[in-house]
Order: structure tokens, then sequence, then C-alpha cells
């Protein structure tokens, strides 16, 4: 059996935890057989070994790989700045001082080549799918929408002048959702496995911003950071909003 508040797997025999000392229930958090070790597991084991398809995640990366298919058809391989502001890309001058406030969505979709469009859609489907076991397909694609366009509110915001596009943004903001959507759930999970989650969520924030830091200034990238650090923070606050209101 496995102690309901450190998840540590302990002898039938015992009354009390050996490793945190909680009294023992004969109701236990995962399957006697098995010994998780992520968050991901514990997941999947508390909805009975289900592992349905993903239907949001794929939506909306299907989603964006339709709407980088039709930049092809209309600028080939490499777009420019001012095609992907035709397409709908955020651009501070155009949302804050024409009203198109469309763009903080539609560049959410957008992206500045296959390379770029192929990192964000494996962060994707690798986060979203979590999120949309742990919190169901209508909050994964809320987020997903609130957190891309708070980034480029922030990106557009901090560059007026730039063209952003992409989903790093709202993929960062998933991240940060998970961070404090977990952090509701300490009753519900072993304690260990959600604060490893949290640790190994905020290590992919400070090495994916050290990465950025570095293309940008060595390397002459254009990697938006403000979208990446407005997406997540927005995200922590998202999240916990959505664990209050619909915990797991």
């Amino acid at each position: 059996m496995f102690c309901s508040s450190c998840g540590k797997k302990v002898s039938a025999d015992v009354r009390f935890c050996p490793f945190c000392g909680s009294l023992l229930t004969d109701t236990s958090p995962v399957s006697a057989h098995v010994d998780v070790e992520t968050l991901a597991e514990y997941v999947e084991l508390k909805q009975g070994g289900r592992n349905g398809v993903p239907m949001g995640t794929l939506g909306l990366v299907g989603l964006c790989i339709l709407v980088f298919i039709l930049e092809l058809c209309r600028f080939g391989w490499d777009p420019s700045a001012a095609d992907l502001l035709a397409m709908g890309g955020n651009y501070g001058k155009q949302v804050f001082d024409k009203g198109e406030f469309w763009r903080l969505l539609s560049a959410c979709f957008l992206h500045g080549g296959v390379f770029h469009l192929g990192m964000n859609m494996w962060c994707l489907l690798a986060f979203g799918h979590l999120l949309e076991k742990m919190a169901g397909t209508f909050i994964l694609i809320a987020l997903f929408v609130i957190c891309g366009m708070g980034g480029a509110v922030c990106s557009a915001y901090a560059n007026p002048e730039a063209v952003g596009v992409g989903a790093s943004g709202a993929i960062f903001g998933l991240v940060g959702a998970m961070t404090t959507y977990a952090y509701c759930a300490f009753e519900k999970a072993p304690a260990h496995l959600l604060w490893k989650f949290m640790r190994q969520n905020v290590v992919f924030l400070l090495a994916n911003l050290f990465i950025a830091f570095r293309a940008n200034r060595h390397l002459g990238a254009s990697i938006d950071i403000v979208a990446h650090v407005g997406g997540f923070g927005i995200g922590l606050i998202a999240g916990l909003l959505f664990g209050k209101i619909s915990p797991w």
C-alpha cells in the first residue's frame, strides 16, 4: 500500500508511515501494485489507467499546423515580418492605436518557420496532454487563450514596434497554470510528487529564459522573452483561480 500523505510505498502491517509519520488508512492514492515517480503517472493511475485521446491538445496543434500551411501557401517557407503582420501577427501600434485586439489571439497560431512551429508543437503536446488530463479539455483551451493573449499584451506593450508570433507565450502559460493548479491539489495527491512537478516547471522556465537570453544576445535571435514571462505569470494566476473553482 501507499501513504496518502507522502506517496511512499509502505508495508500493510504498519499503522503509521515510517517516512512521514502520518496515520495510514485503508485507502491509498494509487494502485497497491504500482509505485509512481511522476505526477503524470499518478494522474493516469488516479483515472484508472485510462489514457484517452487529448482532443483539446490535438485540436490546438492541428489549428497551428493548419495556419502554418496557409502561411506557406501565401508567403512560402521564409515569411517576413510584414508577411506575418498581414496574416495577423501581434503589433503594438496596431493593437493599441487602432484597436486591433484580435491580433492578440491570432498571433498565437502563427509561426515564423518550421523550426519555430516544431519546437512549440512538441512542447504543446507534452504539457497540454498532462494539463488536459488534470483539468479537462475546456480548462486547457481556456488557459491557452487567456495565457496566449496575456503574453501577447505584455509583448505588445514592451515592444510596440516589433511583430510577434508564436504559441510559446501560451505554452509557458500552460506550464505556469499547471504549477499552481497542482498546488491546489495538495490534499489529493502525494506531496513529494507535486513538489517535484513544480520544481521541474520552474527549472523549465529558468532554463528556457537563459537559452533565449543567450540566443538573443550572441546569435542575433529574436525570441520574445517578454511574452514567455508574461504568459507564465498569467498562467500562475489563472491556474490558481481554476484550481480553486474546479479542483481535480
